[in-house]
């Protein structure tokens, strides 16, 4: 009897821990409503080259991040441009920010005749000594 009431006991509390945590995962708050994150993507570019990424911004999402990190310690320097679906693209650089340390991080607000679309994102290389390395995360 004492090894069923010890299941028993052991099952209810699986059952409680795994429950909590399913909860906690969900985004009941209908302000912050975020694109889906996506896989980060690693990737590599030389001198002079670009990468491109499409990434598709659900109906709905109200705030995108993107960030894009390399290792900046030999100088190479990398250029992050967004092209939303209206066409009227931006262009992020390291150091605008006040750092240069590798880091490109952008947080906009999407109004919503942007949602429901293709987003493009190019990963230039401006000044790359040999290959940079680097990773590109979306709503990091």
């Amino acid at each position: 009897m004492r090894s069923i009431t010890a299941i028993l006991s052991v099952f209810v509390l699986l059952l409680v821990c795994f429950s909590a945590s399913g909860a906690a995962v969900e985004n009941t708050n209908p302000v912050l409503n975020w694109a889906p994150f996506a896989l980060p993507v690693y990737g590599d570019v030389r001198q002079g080259e670009t990468d491109y990424y499409t990434y598709y911004v659900p109906a709905g999402a109200t705030t995108l991040e993107v960030s894009l990190t390399w290792d900046a310690s030999n100088g190479d320097a990398l250029r992050l441009i967004v092209h939303p679906p209206t066409g009227a693209s931006s262009s992020f650089g390291d150091g605008m920010d006040g750092i240069i340390n590798g880091k490109i991080a952008v947080r906009t607000s999407i109004p919503s005749v942007m949602t429901a679309s293709n987003w493009r994102f190019d990963v230039v290389g401006l000044s790359v000594d040999d290959t940079a390395s680097y990773t590109l995360k979306i709503n990091s």
